[in-house]
């Protein structure tokens, strides 16, 4: 993984800027990927920018809202498999530039290069956000735009990645000069305080495994409201909760995204199939109904796999109405003709699609009141997990996809192959 390296490095040989947008809920789901390279005093000199192919089926209407990006810009974008040659080969061994980019555009471009190269991105980064912070603690705001607007900097358009790439420069050459004006006693101070608090954080992330977890039920109303920013999309591990009638006696309309390997939780769904547990095609979770004591267990079991906590006002069903009404059955799951139960024998659809997705297929699991077999999935050649009941199956030596559809049989899995 890339490492932070000290705001006097990229002044030194020249940089490269990174950006990504992303698809929010989804994990490692860029849109579009840009790249800058500069010379050490800011000069443009090359640059690299191309929509992205995300895994899922549309851009959420927040993400276009705020980047223009629509799905319909994307749906013959190449894949990331098809672009993630390219921006390595434009990284180099460049040291990479960018605002609040170790915790997100790096994870992603990291993500990508051990899945398809085998290796890690070992590139040193330099953070703006970060050294924003420490050159001047008294600004208030750290966003790209309040930081363009203190330095005067005439930005681009915001939220685009190629225009946030040449911005992100001009505020660095800001912020390399303010600290190369630095007296060396001022100097020194800030970059032991980078120093020790790179090695704290490290030391941090070794202890966070060994400390104790509060056991305690969930608070709904009490959860923030996810909204869609670099730092939320850049979090490994998180849930999106809404619940569409909350009593005292319990929930219904419940709909659940998490991101990041959560195997509590899905045991949790395993064994609740009287909650009416089903998945969409993009990886959301949704139930009937559920006690209040399955709901408080719910939010213990969420913690417990380190999901940090959300709640949504909207139901995140892909074509749920604002106003549901009663049958309570999520409309994703309702317009596919499916009916919920504790056996597959009254569903109208096999439960489980397997679709052309990218350079292989994707397995879904539209319907989970029977839990998944990941455990026999996942030792499958090029089998790849990517949410709880998506798994993508890729590579020479992977199954086809109607053998996959025969042993999935033999497991007691009725599967229907898709064309298109």
């Amino acid at each position: 993984m890339s490492e932070a390296a000290d705001v006097f490095l990229p002044g030194r040989d020249g940089y490269v800027v990174l950006d990504t947008e992303s698809q929010g809920y989804a994990r490692f789901c860029p849109i579009e990927i840009a790249l800058a390279r500069f010379s050490p005093e800011g000069a443009l000199i090359d640059s690299y920018s191309t929509l992205v192919k995300p895994r899922v089926s549309r851009v959420s209407r927040v993400v276009t809202e705020l980047t223009g990006i629509t799905t319909e810009m994307v749906r013959c974008a190449p894949t990331p498999r098809e672009v993630m040659g390219p921006v390595r080969d434009f990284i180099g061994g460049s040291v990479i530039v960018g605002h609040d980019v170790g915790a997100n555009d790096i994870s992603i471009i990291d993500h990508f290069c051990q899945a398809y190269f085998g290796e890690p991105l070992r590139s040193r980064h330099v953070d703006t956000l970060y050294w924003s912070r420490a050159l001047f603690p008294d600004l208030g705001h750290y966003n790209l735009r309040a930081l363009a607007e203190y330095f005067g900097v005439e930005p681009e358009n915001y939220h685009r990645a190629l225009d946030d790439c040449l911005t992100t420069s001009r505020v660095y050459q800001k912020l390399l000069a303010a600290a190369e004006q630095l007296a060396p006693r001022q100097r020194s101070i800030i970059l032991n305080e980078f120093v020790h608090r790179n090695d704290a954080k490290e030391k941090k992330s070794e202890e966070r495994h060994d400390r104790p977890r509060v056991r305690r039920p969930l608070d709904y109303a009490g959860l923030p409201v996810y909204t869609e920013t670099k730092k939320t999309a850049a979090f490994a591990h998180l849930a999106v909760l809404h619940i569409g009638h909350l009593t005292p006696e319990g929930a219904r309309r419940i709909d659940l995204f998490v991101r990041g390997d959560a195997p509590q939780t899905e045991s949790f769904i395993s064994a609740h199939d009287e909650c009416g547990w089903t998945a969409d095609a993009e990886g959301v979770l949704h139930a009937r109904s559920m006690s209040v004591a399955s709901l408080n267990k719910l939010g213990r079991v969420l913690r417990a796999d380190g999901c940090r906590l959300y709640r949504s006002d909207e139901s995140l069903a892909a074509d749920a109405a604002p106003q549901a009404q009663e049958p309570l059955v999520p409309r994703a799951v309702h317009s596919r003709a499916v009916s919920v139960s504790r056996s597959h024998r009254h569903i109208a659809e096999p439960p489980v699609e397997i679709v052309p997705e990218g350079d292989g297929y994707d397995v879904v699991f539209v319907d989970a009141s029977r839990g998944v077999p990941a455990e026999w999935l996942e030792k499958q050649l090029g089998v790849r997990r990517e949410n709880f009941f998506r798994f993508h199956v890729s590579g020479d030596f992977a199954l086809s996809p109607y053998e996959m559809q025969k042993k999935l049989a033999r497991l007691g899995w009725q599967s229907a192959v898709r064309d298109e």
